[in-house]
């Protein structure tokens, strides 16, 4: 039952909340509040008014120093519930909001229909500060709203704190994976039994979608799990947005090369590598597809039309001419080195970036660097995917994490020590005279 309560106070001193004055003297203020439950919405306040009317603060944070002449039971039971704090959420509480759109996530934004149906806030520009996605406050309860990404390997779920949340079953199990985990499976999705249908589970579209989830939250601090019985993706970052995180300049260093196909990362030298152009490849596969030569997906059939995918165009900077680093250092050119030229016969500066899902497991984002051509090597990769502020995790921590670690693809000796470490970086790319 729904009611409304209202009452007048005469107030002989000011009321103090959350430490503002709100009401001065003298002055008539009138009090409205809803409950859904009145019995004991007036024992809830009338038997604790005695007690708590003696604090100068509740639980909620609030400080309420109140002294009237005239004040109706209803009056002190409504200050009084406003000054405990807000009321632990109940299931009702929890799903009061699931279906509204989530706005205010990204600086540019528009609310629209996926290719999937589901009513989406597409994230046109990130913020430019961490975190890049600005997501709903959690909430607590025994049905908690948790928003995140969905990691389907494990299966998991990852708060933006970095809390990972192993994906139980009713019964407190770890939910069963492995018909999804097997790359070669090709469906969309893959299911994995226990989650909801609407999260479309398992599929790539967790590498471009942040989610909403509710459910049960259990375990410990150090291994909490996740009941999830309601979710639906609620912002989805398209690939140009993505892939943009990767133009502009990244410094770090690079192998000096000792011999044929011997490089050693003790001796590294400074690199620069400048990022310019997005070129449109297509779209990603939606699980489990073998990938053609740039992590696209072979036909459109077998590719998610919101998994768009682009290359990352670039050179390296200090390959021939030295230039200015961000930090208004001369980085020398890579060419006085002579034959230990980390890329040495290569024709050309050119490089080139680009994410692969499911390259090493189902779901997982890898970022791939094409090498100058003629180097030795075609390309290498990112062990560490997360780390290019290509991911879902990255969007949402306050540290994107715009660092790559390159070995070659190949593997063999060269992946350990054939590094470049690369960091994002702003300013720099001037001519200089070592």
């Amino acid at each position: 039952m729904l009611l409304f309560l209202s009452s007048i106070a005469f107030a002989t001193e000011p009321w103090i909340v959350n430490g503002d004055r709100m009401f001065g003297l003298p002055q008539v203020v009138q009090l409205v509040a809803t409950n859904n439950d009145q019995s004991s919405f007036i024992n809830f306040c009338s038997g604790t008014y005695r007690e708590r009317a003696a604090q100068p603060s509740f639980a909620g944070g609030c400080m309420i120093d109140l002294h009237t002449t005239t004040v109706s039971l209803l009056s002190l039971a409504l200050v009084l519930w406003v000054g405990c704090g807000p009321m632990p959420p109940d299931d009702t509480d929890a799903a009061d909001d699931t279906d509204a759109p989530v706005t205010g996530a990204c600086a540019e934004e528009h609310v629209t229909n996926n290719a999937d149906g589901d009513l989406v806030t597409i994230c046109d520009a990130f913020f430019a500060d961490p975190p890049w996605v600005h997501l709903p406050p959690d909430r607590s309860g025994s049905t908690a709203t948790l928003y995140g990404v969905i990691i389907p390997e494990g299966p998991y779920f990852v708060d933006r704190d970095g809390a990972r949340y192993d994906l139980v079953d009713a019964s407190g199990q770890l939910l069963d994976n492995s018909t999804a985990a097997a790359a070669t499976v090709v469906g969309d999705p893959i299911p994995i039994p226990g989650l909801p249908a609407a999260l479309r589970m398992a599929s790539n579209r967790s590498t471009y979608t942040l989610y909403q989830v509710q459910g049960a939250v259990g375990g410990n601090d150090a291994s909490p799990t996740l009941r999830i019985t309601d979710g639906r993706p609620v912002v989805q970052v398209p690939g140009n947005v993505i892939d943009q995180t990767l133009v502009g300049s990244w410094e770090g260093t690079v192998a000096r090369r000792i011999g044929e196909e011997e490089w050693d990362p003790d001796q590294a030298v400074p690199l620069r590598i400048e990022f310019t152009d997005l070129i449109s490849n297509g779209t990603m596969p939606i699980w489990g597809v073998p990938q053609t030569a740039h992590g696209e997906a072979p036909s459109p059939s077998l590719g998610l039309p919101d998994g768009q995918l682009f290359i990352t165009s670039g050179v390296v900077a200090n390959f021939e001419a030295s230039v200015q680093a961000a930090d208004g250092e001369c980085l020398g050119s890579l060419a006085l080195l002579g034959d230990q030229h980390p890329f040495y016969g290569a024709d050309d500066a050119t490089v080139d970036a680009f994410r692969w899902t499911g390259m090493h497991s189902p779901g997982g984002t890898n970022v791939v660097l094409s090498y100058p051509p003629g180097s030795g090597f075609a390309d290498g990769m990112n062990f560490e995917g997360s780390r290019g502020g290509v991911t879902p995790l990255d969007w949402i921590a306050s540290d994107p994490g715009q660092e790559l670690t390159i070995t070659p693809h190949s593997g063999g000796m060269a992946a350990q020590t054939f590094v470049l470490d690369l960091h994002r970086v702003e300013g720099g790319g001037a001519p200089c005279t070592p």
